[in-house]
């Protein structure tokens, strides 16, 4: 459905965003919010295009994060040339860069640099009625709507598909069961609409999801769905908002993202759910375990999503030598990884903060036309619309240098292992056959564009099972240990000290190679810790 208004941020100022973006609404504004409204799977910078094509209005969260902020350039810039309405909301007291000022002109500003906050969003939302010419008096201000408000405020925008339907329910929660017995309970979910009996969906949840019917694999986003009815682990029907009816459909894999009550965020694997249930805020307990369910965190300094390995054996190497001579079990204690690989926008990002000295520069990335990175008017910028594929040409100190700015780390070689194995030893994230469609590798479609890498979030039917991307295909991935051919004869007899050498570990594999069995995730690859290869990048870790 189209929307009014477009939110330009950084993700520093995200609680300000949210906040405008809940006053809008309250006065029945369709906002357009990242990552709220990004639909897993799909083009980051085609979604970002699309939806300030589709807006009236450009808000921009103008703070000191955001005045050198290349996407957020980028964004004032795409809705100045389609000719929106663009709205400065300042929150810090500075002047804009000469590329944003360029950009800005002689647009009127709204200050909101002095307290209380609330009073200048309520001024931000009634300039955006007065632009919109809604019928709404400029002088009601922003308020919480109470529950039933809520309800009649959200039905008027979201209505129901079918008069026989249930009547929207209120509910602060869902109950999530797992088939081991674990229950995990997700909160804030707000309205939820067409709710139906115990194992059916909600079109309140976000996220996708992957099913295999007849010979084909189809991604179907949650807000799609009207009812999911599991049959079994693997097996049942959808029936989707316009009453079209899929039976039977193979469960290939899904994301379903929700609140937990710590605040993290929580991405639940439909593999292992046998029930969904809606719960009232009495019915909620304090807290609840997660176990094979995994958690996902946001790192803000540069908005990377990390998803939670938890502690325990894991069967690592296989039978060739230099992989341990044979299978073994290695327990690890719990640690984060990153959901993707970091990409060329992120970089950039480092790189415009860090602001380095060439010599530094040098050591860090191999900036030539193998990559899309470039110097511009004394900083960084990405180039060729490649911001969301992953960063290359970065050496093992550009990737080092990233991670401690980002107050992070790059996974140990074991640790990388298990997130891309999970605790079987699968040959491959998905399992122990290849399957080409699931990774980028030299078998790939060549899509345009994507003649050599991809989007990180291409391949969503690849992911591992805790819901890491691209483990193989697309990069190979800097490890932060130094290579050394015995390493995993040690690992299999307990010796878990650090190995020592002139060459750094590299793991998984990259878009030209051809041979499925390169591509398993237990091969292992090294490189100079200088060398700033076109098919090598790296994702981060953090310890739990």
């Amino acid at each position: 459905m189209k929307h009014d208004v477009f939110i330009s941020y950084s993700s520093h100022d995200k609680a300000i965003a949210n906040a405008i973006c809940s006053a809008l609404e309250n006065h029945k504004i369709r906002c357009w919010i990242a990552p709220r409204d990004i639909i897993p799977g799909l083009e980051y910078g085609e979604v970002i295009v699309d939806a300030i094509s589709d807006c009236s209005v450009l808000i921009l969260v103008f703070s000191e994060k955001a005045n050198n902020s290349v996407f957020v350039r980028k964004e004032v810039e795409r809705a100045l040339s389609k000719g929106k309405i663009l709205v400065p909301f300042r929150i810090d007291d500075i002047l804009p860069t000469k590329a944003l000022e360029f950009a800005l002109g002689n647009t009127h500003w709204l200050d909101a640099m002095t307290p209380p906050l609330e009073s200048h969003i309520a001024v931000l939302s009634n300039t955006i009625i007065h632009l919109l010419k809604r019928e709404v008096p400029l002088t009601e201000p922003s308020k919480v709507l109470t529950e039933k408000e809520s309800i009649q405020a959200i039905e008027s925008i979201h209505p129901t598909t079918s008069s026989k339907q249930k009547e929207p329910v209120l509910v602060h929660g869902l109950k999530i069961s797992d088939s081991t017995g674990n229950e995990t309970i997700l909160t804030e979910f707000g309205i939820v609409y067409n709710l139906f009996a115990e194992k059916n969906l909600s079109n309140a949840i976000r996220g996708h999801l992957i099913i295999e019917k007849g010979s084909s694999i189809q991604e179907i986003p949650w807000n799609q769905i009207e009812k999911i009815d599991i049959r079994n682990m693997e097996a049942g029907s959808i029936l989707l908002k316009d009453r079209k009816l899929l039976d039977p459909v193979k469960f290939r894999s899904g994301r379903i993202v929700g609140k937990e009550e710590s605040g993290f965020t929580v991405v639940l694997d439909l593999a292992n759910v046998i029930s969904i249930q809606p719960i009232h805020k009495k019915d909620i307990e304090i807290k609840s375990v997660l176990t094979s369910l995994t958690t996902s965190i946001t790192n803000h300094k540069d908005g990377s999503q990390l998803v939670l390995i938890p502690e325990g054996e894991f069967w690592a190497g296989s039978r060739r030598a230099e992989e341990g001579g044979r299978p073994f079990q290695v327990k690890l204690p719990a640690f984060y990884l990153s959901m993707f690989t970091v990409t060329n926008s992120q970089y950039t990002q480092f790189l415009i903060e860090a602001d380095p000295e060439q010599k530094e520069l040098d050591q860090w990335i191999k900036l030539d036309s193998r990559n899309f990175i470039r110097m511009a008017g004394g900083g960084f910028e990405t180039w060729g619309e490649k911001d969301d594929h992953p960063v290359t040409g970065v050496t093992w100190y550009g990737a080092n240098a990233y991670c401690e700015w980002a107050g992070l780390r790059l996974p140990t070689e074991l640790e990388w292992e298990k997130a891309a194995r999970g605790n079987d030893g699968r040959e491959f994230p998905w399992g122990n056959e290849f399957e080409g469609y699931r990774c980028k590798w030299s078998g790939s479609p060549k899509k345009p564009g994507e003649e050599t890498t991809c989007s990180v979030t291409s391949y969503p039917e690849g992911v591992s099972v805790w819901g890491n991307y691209q483990m193989i295909g697309n990069i190979q991935q800097w490890c932060a240990d130094d290579f050394d051919p015995l390493a995993y004869d040690r690992y299999r007899k307990g010796d878990f000290s650090e190995s020592s050498g002139l060459e750094k570990v590299i793991r998984g594999s990259y878009y030209h190679m051809g041979i499925g069995e390169l591509l398993r995730c237990a091969t292992r690859s090294k490189a100079s810790p200088s060398s700033g290869n076109a098919q090598i990048g790296f994702r981060c870790a953090k310890t739990y």
